[in-house]
């Protein structure tokens, strides 16, 4: 279920970035691909993994409300954030406006997530998978239809976060009423004590203890995500939004198939986290290898796809302006190997909450990427 779910949704992700290749300019794709790459890290911060708190609180130390009151916060906090830097960054209104619709729509994603989270915790995929397909037809066949008509990238949008809502308010809160209740009963007395029964500490306070542990996993996530749009800003900067559009699209096949090594940790992670909470180490490793194989097949597979056919894809699914550039098209892919690879482990880690390492780690890899991008991109452009 958690495969379904992924793949048809980050297809559908995907499909948008082809018809907005097909139906317009490489110009216009490298504007959405800069609101992605101003909006994608502040929604980080308004995820603060608290989900991961969420499926990881075996010993249901906190409501359901509690973590409600600090995803909500939070989504308020980087859409002002959104909001300041879009406005310190002299964006052009048409990419201004962009960036407000992306972030409304990854706003909603970023709520139903929550209640992902809930649904993950029981093991319940199936109810994850039904949400996310919709989420992705829906936005797809809206933002298909009105960019059919209207040619305008900010119509497109609009209409991709409306289907969401739609989602959203139909279906994703109706599914998580009952669980919501069932699900969070205190299992120890130590649970008891300290979220429930404890009448000292308030909704926010709470929120506030989730978000502070919560913190060391948030700076991880990111800086994963900062270091993967670090490039997209001295590209669009240095090389201009044509070819940020060419990046983004090929850059989006491999994104795609990270959505399956992300599938397979999320379908593993409760397992995980309950495998290493009984200290039955053996088994989390056996199953965290696993995971590794899976992520170095897909790559493998992207790889030698990219080799044989890269060219002649790019021009089928996109335009052949983007088939030129095929070369760095199987650059791409090849490092879409390790980028699996690191999603499998990431995972691992996080179901044994290493959160401190894993922040220190990606602040030396964001820091590599700063470095990188500004000494070789200037220089080289894409190339």
């Amino acid at each position: 279920w958690a495969f379904s779910g992924n793949l048809v949704f980050s297809g559908s992700q995907w499909a948008v970035l082809c018809v907005l290749a097909k139906l317009t300019t490489p110009e216009v794709v490298g504007k959405y691909a800069l609101a992605l790459a101003v909006v994608a890290p502040l929604m980080m911060i308004a995820n603060f993994n608290i989900g991961v708190m969420l499926v990881t609180d075996t010993n249901r130390r906190y409501r359901f409300a509690d973590y409600q009151t600090a995803r909500l916060s939070l989504i308020a906090l980087s859409l002002v954030l959104m909001l300041a830097i879009a406005r310190i960054s002299n964006l052009t209104v048409d990419i201004l406006l962009a960036t407000v619709a992306l972030g409304i729509s990854q706003a909603v994603d970023c709520y139903s997530d929550l209640h992902f989270s809930l649904m993950q915790r029981c093991e319940r995929m199936a109810r994850i998978a039904v949400s996310l397909i919709l989420r992705g037809l829906l936005s797809l066949g809206a933002a298909a239809v009105v960019l059919y008509r209207t040619k305008n990238l900010l119509w497109a949008l609009a209409a991709m976060a409306c289907a969401r809502l739609v989602v959203l308010f139909a279906y994703d809160l109706r599914m998580c009423n009952e669980s919501a209740i069932t699900d969070f009963a205190p299992v120890s007395n130590e649970a008891a004590h300290y979220g429930y029964e404890d009448q000292a500490t308030t909704t926010i306070q709470r929120a506030f203890q989730i978000a502070k542990t919560a913190l060391p996993l948030t700076i991880v996530t990111f800086l994963t995500v900062l270091g993967g749009n670090i490039p997209r800003y001295f590209i669009e900067r240095y090389a201009g939004h044509r070819d940020l559009g060419i990046f983004a699209a090929m850059w989006s096949l491999l994104t795609a198939g990270n959505m399956i090594a992300i599938a397979v940790g999320q379908a593993l992670f409760p397992r995980l986290s309950k495998m290493y909470a009984a200290r039955d180490l053996d088994g989390f490793r056996r199953l965290v290898w696993r995971s590794v194989q899976i992520s170095i097949g897909l790559g493998f597979m992207g790889t030698a796809g990219s080799v044989i056919a890269g060219k002649q894809a790019l021009q089928f699914i996109y335009r052949p302006e983007y088939a030129e550039r095929h070369w760095l098209f199987t650059a791409l892919m090849f490092t879409g190997t390790l980028l699996y690879v690191i999603t499998a482990l990431g995972y691992a880690a996080t179901s044994a909450r290493s959160f401190k390492s894993q922040a220190v780690l990606m602040c030396v890899v964001a820091s590599i990427m700063l470095v990188g991008s500004a000494l070789l991109v200037p220089r080289f452009g894409l190339w």
